[in-house]
């Protein structure tokens, strides 16, 4: 890049600058760190005086380097000026001689270019400059930090004159690991270019159609064409080229160096190496091979997807302030070349599952991988002490680390990884490994938290909030594991997190009580959609009102159960009611059944208690022929299937039969008395009938013997 003009005139007796500027910068703040530039400077070119220049970069990935070529071109149309300046003339006169006569006389100043200056890269090497006509030279006239200031001398150039000049040199890619950050290789390039030209200027960059390049252009734009296996990258000729800069960053496909392993579960992975770089690739290959089978065992299920898993070398640098990157639509984890981060790669692999499509939260995302290396590595994800940016932490509000990262943003950035990572470990390890799995079971599944019986909601397709992954954590992790407060999980998360939704905690705490305690007052029965679809929704007014609702039912089911147990209330039809309920309504009206059948209940338990009474003569004798067994059967039977009005009826009538035994009973016994009296009467009056006849047969038997001794007649 230029970096000032190197116009000087000449002529007569005066002397002075022409045009003299200075080209101090090149890029915004973004790319100084790296480039290594200051600020760019303004300055004005001189009417007439023109230094244009076009640079081009060509990637050589078979060679390992950025070819370049600068193609300057020096005009100037500034023309020559004559003045009249005070001067002593000599005058000839012919009698006197020559004399000393005051006068002015006219002066021509002549401008001329011979000098121009380039910004170019530090590791640059073999670098040359031509002319078309005369000498030139090229030397370094101030070095920087990623970039030299070079100083092009050549043969002057008058007014009308055109130059031009063509600078070539070659940026070798740099090492991988290596401080610098071009990187040209078989299978990866990442690599700046600038402009150069004084007074405007273009670029140019060349490479084969077989690398895919990202672009990030500044201060300028680009055209793309293809041709002949090369795509080409143009920009126009831009007046202040010192404020151009683009980053290139791709790769070519078939350049890398793969090898595939597999996870115990038969999942293909595959490594993408650079040729360039064996020691990347036996690290890598290392880290897969120990990681894999841990995470599925982590996790409980084979890595998710059907086509191969790509882990792929890239520069350190494309990565910024991380070690690594994975992009769940491609399922292709990025990892940095300096891999000196023990668990890098098993975190990747781990954003597999914990990704954007799961969680809606970032903070989720990545403290479950980090939760996933901690444990590969054995690292612990330690407490992460204070807050090191304004005001509270805030781990909803997830932060990223762009170039123009401060170190405060840096430090915030680490400080909700280690927050993220903390709670999610801390809360699965409270949990255990088997109930661990069985969180991330229902949220891979979108299968709701709250659940009973064979009862299990599901979530909407698409990613899980933190309020889900809260509620399968306690629900399906503290809570089968013991853990008695209940407000353990959502006090950690509140404590970093921010969310408007945390205000719904208190609400959220007190609807879990009940729900608890309503699952410890029911036994064997399972809570319905009714109480469970608000409670996974977070409508904890609703769920409340369903929660006292089905405890009411649940009462009074028991009540009846108490005062009939042969009934079987318990287990009845209005407890498939309340466990089929889908909505508070349907809840309302088994629990009004229910209450209802436990009236009826109570009034066949009564009359029956008054059936099995010990019973007087009069009510004895009353109930004679009366069979109450068969109404209280009845009453009972229609109790337990919910026929209140026949099992009331039942009761009634047992109960009507059961007060009109007295008045019954009195009737029958008058009625027998007064038969026994007639009974008795009749046969008072039979024996004496039969007494008067004896006595009269007697007689006769007496008057007829003595008839017979009267006649002589002896027997």
């Amino acid at each position: 890049m230029a970096a000032r003009s190197g116009l000087r005139h000449g002529g007569g007796s005066c002397s002075g600058s022409a045009r003299d500027r200075a080209w101090g910068g090149l890029l915004a703040a973004v790319l100084v760190s790296v480039l290594g530039l200051a600020a760019p400077i303004a300055a004005s070119a001189a009417d007439g005086l023109t230094d244009i220049a076009a640079t081009t970069y060509t990637l050589n990935p078979a060679e390992g380097r950025l070819d370049v070529a600068i193609e300057i071109t020096v005009s100037n149309a500034k023309a020559n000026t004559t003045v009249d300046v005070p001067c002593t003339k000599w005058v000839h006169d012919p009698a006197g001689g020559y004399h000393a006569v005051p006068g002015t006389c006219p002066q021509t100043t002549t401008y001329y270019v011979n000098e121009t200056f380039l910004w170019i890269e530090r590791t640059a090497t073999r670098i040359a400059v031509t002319a078309d006509r005369g000498a030139v030279s090229i030397s370094v006239g101030k070095r920087d930090t990623s970039f030299d200031e070079y100083r092009v001398g050549f043969t002057n150039v008058y007014n009308g004159g055109t130059l031009h000049l063509r600078v070539t040199y070659q940026v070798p890619g740099g090492a991988p690991r290596s401080a610098e950050p071009t990187r040209v290789g078989k299978a990866y390039a990442s690599f700046c270019v600038i402009a150069n030209g004084i007074d405007g200027g273009s670029t140019r960059v060349v490479a084969p159609t077989t690398y895919a390049m990202q672009v990030d252009p500044h201060n300028g734009a680009f055209t793309t064409t293809t041709s002949g296996g090369a795509r080409t990258w143009q920009t126009l000729l831009m007046p202040d080229a010192s404020a151009f800069w683009a980053c290139f960053t791709g790769d070519d496909p078939v350049g890398y160096l793969r090898s595939t392993l597999a996870s115990p579960a038969g999942r293909a992975i595959e490594l993408q190496a650079w040729p360039e770089d064996p020691v990347w690739n036996a690290t890598a290959k290392r880290e897969i091979s120990d990681a894999v089978g841990k995470l599925e065992k982590l996790v409980g299920r084979a890595l998710p997807g059907t086509g191969p898993i790509i882990v792929r070398e890239v520069g350190s640098d494309e990565l910024g302030a991380y070690a690594g990157t994975f992009t769940p639509s491609e399922m292709v984890a990025r990892v940095g070349e300096n891999l000196d981060q023990p668990g890098v790669v098993a975190h990747e692999l781990s954003h597999s599952w914990f990704n954007d499509a799961l969680f809606t939260a970032r903070w989720l995302s990545e403290g479950s991988a980090d939760w996933a290396e901690s444990t590969i590595t054995g690292e612990p994800c330690r407490e992460p002490g204070t807050f090191p940016g304004p005001g509270s932490p805030n781990i909803a509000d997830w932060r990223f680390a762009g170039p123009r990262a401060t170190r405060r943003d840096l430090e915030v950035i680490d400080y909700q990884y280690a927050a993220s990572c903390f709670v999610v470990s801390t809360l699965a390890g409270k949990a255990g490994p088997d109930r661990m799995r069985t969180v991330l079971a229902a949220l891979i599944d979108h299968e709701a938290a709250y659940r009973s019986g064979g009862v299990i909601l599901r979530h909407p397709d698409g990613p899980e909030d933190w309020r889900a992954w809260l509620d399968a954590i306690d629900e399906l992790g503290l809570v089968p594991a013991g853990v008695t407060d209940l407000d353990y999980a959502q006090n950690l998360v509140a404590r970093f997190d921010g969310e408007a939704g945390i205000a719904m905690l208190p609400a959220r705490s007190k609807a879990r009580t009940l729900y608890h305690r309503l699952a410890g007052e029911i036994g064997a029965w399972a809570i319905p959609e009714a109480v469970l679809r608000p409670m996974n929704d977070w409508r904890f007014d609703e769920a409340t009102a369903a929660i006292q609702t089905e405890s009411a039912a649940f009462a009074a089911v028991s009540g009846a159960a108490e005062a009939l147990p042969e009934a079987g209330a318990v287990n009845g039809p209005i407890r498939r009611l309340v466990e089929g309920a889908p909505n508070l309504a349907a809840l309302s009206s088994a629990a009004a059944k229910a209450s209802d059948q436990r009236i009826a209940a109570e009034a066949v338990a009564e009359a029956k208690g008054a059936a099995t009474a010990p019973r007087d003569p009069l009510e004895q004798v009353g109930l004679i022929g009366t069979d109450l067994d068969p109404w209280l059967a009845a009453g009972v039977a229609a109790v337990a299937s919910i026929d209140l009005a026949t099992a009331r009826a039942r009761a009634d009538q047992v109960n009507a039969a059961l007060a009109a035994a007295p008045g019954l009973g009195a009737i029958r016994l008058g009625a027998a008395l007064g038969l026994v009296l007639f009974v008795g009467l009749g046969f008072l009056l039979v024996r004496r009938r039969r007494a008067a006849a004896r006595a009269r047969a007697v007689a006769a038997l007496a008057a007829v013997a003595s008839i017979d001794g009267a006649d002589g007649t002896a027997e």
